[in-house]
């Protein structure tokens, strides 16, 4: 949960604020276990929503940055095989935005962040 509250200040947190997160955090560790992947570069709309969310993220638009990021979790999520490289890009941004691990090394994650 991204908050900006100050830190030392307790956080209240309702199940409606963590049930999307605890779905995100579910279809992430699937999408990153799952062997489920054809070999080939992003596709342009991976691509153009990973430049959405960089974008977001340099502005310090948390929550926009989230957004986009979920609804490319989900049209992964979707797809039956998605593209290696469509993966690679998903991981490092949740990656940065996150601190979430995934299966790319950091050679092929700081690659694909430097594509987007």
């Amino acid at each position: 949960m991204l908050t900006g509250a100050d830190p030392r200040e307790p956080l209240p947190l309702k199940a409606q604020q963590t049930e999307p997160a605890q779905r995100f955090l579910h279809t992430h560790t699937e999408l990153v276990e799952s062997a489920q992947e054809t070999p080939g570069e992003a596709d342009r709309a991976t691509l153009k929503a990973a430049a959405q969310i960089k974008s977001a993220l340099r502005q310090r638009h948390i929550e926009q940055a989230f957004t986009h990021l979920y609804r490319m979790q989900k049209s992964l999520a979707k797809s039956e095989a998605p593209l290696s490289g469509a993966r690679t890009v998903y991981e490092v941004l949740t990656h940065v935005l996150a601190g979430l691990p995934g299966r790319r090394t950091d050679t092929q994650l700081n690659r694909a962040w430097q594509l987007v």
